[in-house]
């Protein structure tokens, strides 16, 4: 399985954690290769629209069976949607994984989650999390599935 893994930086160095652990993952025989796409850094040289546009192309022509929008949050993040249609519209579709790592929903950073989060774990097949309990309840009333704890892991 091939991993397009978009990860929440302007450079691969800003993560270099899950980088290394995507390596080790391939030299381990669990993928078979993987592509990390720091997404702020390729929206801030081609658009969001670019972005998304690079992502459809590349699962389509490399065949990657999951993306992985990592930490998927800023307000700045244009819509997904419309590219998430089109990946599941290529046969066969890649899975969709996002990911949280940072307190919305309560009483720590904000009181809720940023839209681009929201837009992108309604489509997305499974949701990593910080947190659980009322957050969980308010990413489900918006209609996110598979929602997994991972504190701070992914």
């Amino acid at each position: 399985m091939k991993v397009l893994f978009l990860s929440q930086g302007h450079k691969i160095s800003d993560h270099p954690g899950f980088h290394d652990a995507l390596i080790k993952l391939k030299s381990e025989g669990f993928i078979s290769d993987f592509l990390n796409l720091p997404y702020y850094g390729y929206a801030k040289e081609h658009g969001w629209t670019g972005l998304y546009t690079e992502v459809v192309r590349l699962c389509k022509e490399e065949n990657y069976g999951v993306v992985f929008f990592q930490y998927f949050h800023g307000k700045e993040i244009s819509d997904p949607s419309q590219c998430v249609k089109e990946l599941k519209n290529i046969n066969p579709p890649p899975i969709i994984v996002t990911s949280c790592g940072d307190g919305f929903s309560d009483n720590w950073m904000r009181h809720d989650y940023p839209k681009s989060f929201k837009q992108i774990s309604k489509l997305a097949d499974i949701t990593f999390s910080t947190q659980m309990g009322k957050a969980a309840d308010k990413m489900l009333k918006w209609g996110a599935k598979n929602i997994i704890l991972s504190p701070l892991a992914l």
